[in-house]
């Protein structure tokens, strides 16, 4: 398995991390007036800013690296898909199914979860 803290990536994100200690955000937005508008997105009804964090286009590069080398993309594919992912348990995780508030299918082993789920909100909802 990837241990992400013994990558190349993480410590070279750890040495950033040092250099950049006491850098000011202030700085950062003098000498990019374009921040704002690089380091914020809105996306399925939220917005996202983080160009007030202390965060230099060199980290956000490494932390995309980073991303990429622990296959972020794939394993979250895994999550919504059902796949066993949780190896200590060797079952699914099913955070996704538990947030679902649509009316797809979410399956596990060929079998749709959600209805159960369903069920336990109404149990839930009913109880309280």
């Amino acid at each position: 398995m990837f241990q992400l803290t013994r990558s190349v990536t993480w410590q070279a994100l750890k040495g950033l991390q040092a250099e950049t200690a006491n850098d000011r955000i202030r700085d950062y937005f003098a000498a990019d007036p374009q921040r704002f508008e690089k380091m914020s997105l809105r996306v399925g009804g939220l917005f996202l800013d983080y160009s007030k964090q202390p965060v230099s286009d060199e980290v956000l590069a490494k932390l995309i690296e980073l991303a990429e080398h622990s296959a972020l993309v794939q394993r979250r594919a895994q999550m919504f898909s059902g796949d066993i992912i949780n190896v200590t348990e060797d079952r699914p995780v099913l955070h996704t199914a538990l947030r679902n508030l649509g009316e797809g299918p979410l399956k596990v082993d060929g079998q749709d979860v959600m209805p159960e789920i369903q069920r336990t909100r109404e149990q839930i909802r009913a109880f309280s």
